[in-house]
């Protein structure tokens, strides 16, 4: 079974969460900072990170870090 292509932003599901707009405001900055500078380090045949793709990376290694903490 071939899987659809996804081509345009609301091809995809939205996750959300709710927080302050201080804190939007200051996870965007932080975000936006993070995607910069892991996007200076790229060869020129490396895929740039989008803020979504530091957002997500970020969420994964945040819990897998809370995860092992409590375990331990």
């Amino acid at each position: 079974m071939k899987r659809e292509k996804k081509t345009q932003p609301s091809d995809y599901p939205i996750f959300a969460f709710r927080v302050s707009d201080e804190e939007k405001a200051d996870l965007n900055a932080e975000i936006e900072h993070v995607a910069n500078l892991l996007n200076k380090r790229l060869a020129d045949d490396e895929k740039v990170w989008r803020k979504n793709d530091v957002i997500v990376e970020a969420i994964k290694r945040g819990l897998a870090q809370l995860k092992k903490n409590a375990i331990t």
